[in-house]
């Protein structure tokens, strides 16, 4: 019995929590870089928030809560790394017929967030591009080439134009949708 008791307690003391193994796991930044993500460009985000249904396009924004309020993309919901290991958090990744884009500031930050759910077994799991810098730089901020050469160029200049005005109207429109948050269940039983 003793050994028994012995071998649990070395069992415990090397094995780490899931959290922190994951956390280990996107430390190294060469693996997270190389690591393959499905990645999605602003001109497609933007395709989505403007054109097609947005149902089944859910937004993890991992940015701070201050940034988050000043504004948010539309369908987006305000997400931690810790909220990936909690239970209402967990449930809402598990959706069934929807895609979740990871956005944040800079790539790096959806790189990491998305490595770990995917591990965790979550799927349909992608990254903004570029991250919303990128994005509100090519869509949000997107000043027309004067004298377009090619139709690409005649296209992007048209559908940017009209996903700008669009997507700042709903951003205007958009309420936040706060983190994600535990919900106290009431104890049950009792005499």
């Amino acid at each position: 019995m003793a050994c028994f008791g012995c071998l649990l307690l070395i069992l415990s003391l090397t094995m780490t929590d899931r959290k922190s193994f994951f956390l280990k796991l996107v430390e190294d930044e060469n693996f997270v870089k190389n690591y393959p993500l499905e990645e999605m460009t602003p001109d497609e985000l933007a395709f989505r928030l403007t054109c097609q249904k947005c149902e089944q396009l859910r937004i993890i924004d991992l940015r701070n809560a201050e940034e988050y309020n000043k504004w948010s993309l539309p369908n987006s919901t305000l997400f931690t790394v810790d909220n990936l290991f909690e239970k209402e958090p967990n449930l809402f990744l598990k959706l069934k017929r929807t895609k979740r884009v990871f956005v944040a500031d800079d790539e790096m930050t959806e790189r990491k967030a998305a490595i770990m759910a995917l591990k965790m077994g979550y799927k349909e799991i992608k990254i903004l591009k570029g991250g919303l810098d990128n994005f509100t730089k090519e869509i949000l901020q997107f000043e027309p080439i004067k004298e377009p050469k090619t139709i690409d160029e005649q296209y992007r200049n048209r559908f940017r134009t009209k996903a700008k005005i669009e997507i700042a109207e709903l951003i205007k429109n958009n309420k936040p949708q706060g983190p994600v948050e535990k919900k106290q269940k009431r104890a049950l039983g009792g005499c």
